[in-house]
């Protein structure tokens, strides 16, 4: 219905045509809120009835869209590459058991670099489609790749796909179905390896530069402490029948931190038993 804001769509398995998919279309151009998943895979979608969806998705917000195991040849490909190509708010983009085939596949992957996808699964990948991906792979700025092995792909393929791979820090994580090239998956393994470490060094880094900012440090702080009561059984008692001394001893507990200035010793069960320790001697003990 027009104007209904909807945050999925699932339409799998259940033998859509590209009849059903315009009446789709049609529904998806009069609800400009959506911005969820589109999920209409494993049914009989040819290339006419992603022509008519593509259209219909240039006035909606989707950000995932799963064509995967549809009747999807190269037309489909230069559509949804045309697509990529333009202002889009696509985040993830699935063809699993898709041919693309020659100028299909080479429309999305030379595309991909203008669109803001972080995932995308390319389905069947012939030889010359991975020396495709391995003139535009170093430029994407993916988190997921995922491809399978459409004709047999030759060592000179791989070594410009692995040579190409390994200038790109950004992909986390590659899924390849394929019965073979097991040294070339292996070398796969070890570049997205290394793309993960940098990422969690990346991600300590900002963690600490944050946690050391005395601001942000502070709010944390609190955050922090107030969370880990909050898990208690007894945060209830402590609310009703010690809330004076409760904020007290939170607020004495952030200066404490404050002039120790060591984020690794601020973990919850440290900081529940210096609060209780504190409610102890100023307010039992008196």
């Amino acid at each position: 219905r027009s104007g209904r804001e909807i945050s999925a769509l699932s339409y799998s398995k259940l033998s859509l045509n590209d009849e059903n998919v315009c009446e789709i279309a049609e529904a998806l151009k009069k609800n400009n809120v959506f911005n969820g998943a589109l999920d209409l895979s494993c049914n009989l979608i040819s290339d006419l009835g992603v022509l008519k969806l593509i259209r219909s998705m240039k006035t909606s917000s989707i950000q995932k869209l799963d064509l995967s195991f549809n009747n999807l040849n190269d037309r489909s490909g230069i559509y949804i590459g045309d697509y990529l190509e333009q202002p889009n708010s696509l985040k993830e983009l699935y063809l699993v058991g898709c041919n693309l085939e020659k100028d299909g596949l080479q429309r999305v992957v030379e595309n991909l670099k203008y669109s803001q996808l972080e995932a995308v699964g390319l389905g069947l990948v012939s030889d010359f489609g991975l020396g495709v991906l391995a003139e535009h792979v170093s430029g994407v700025d993916l988190k997921y790749l995922g491809l399978e092995e459409g004709s047999f792909w030759s060592d000179e393929a791989k070594s410009a796909f692995l040579s190409a791979l390994k200038q790109n820090y950004s992909i986390l994580e590659i899924e390849v179905l394929t019965e073979n090239h097991q040294e070339f998956l292996e070398d796969i393994s070890s570049v997205v390896a290394r793309n993960n470490n940098l990422f969690r060094e990346k991600q300590n880094k900002l963690n600490l530069e944050h946690s050391s900012d005395p601001q942000s440090y502070s709010e944390n702080l609190e955050f922090q402490i107030e969370t880990s009561l909050q898990n208690l059984p007894v945060r209830v008692y402590l609310e009703n029948a010690l809330g004076t001394a409760l904020n007290d001893s939170i607020f004495e507990l952030t200066r404490f931190h404050r002039k120790q200035k060591d984020p690794r010793k601020n973990t919850a069960v440290k900081n529940i038993k210096w609060i209780a320790r504190y409610i102890i001697d100023k307010y039992v003990k008196e």
